[in-house]
């Protein structure tokens, strides 16, 4: 589990970009609200 280390912080700047984006462009796109959700969902996990 040692990757988590690395890939953990990714998660959280990928995230960070996904949801600095504006609100409307992000409910546009549901491709990236999906990717969203599951990034957040993840995190909750780890």
């Amino acid at each position: 589990m040692a990757s988590y280390q690395f890939i953990n912080p990714l998660f959280k700047s990928i995230t960070y970009h996904i949801l600095s984006l504006p609100l409307a462009m992000r409910l546009k796109d549901e491709r990236r609200n999906a990717a969203c959700l599951f990034l957040l969902m993840m995190l909750s996990v780890t």
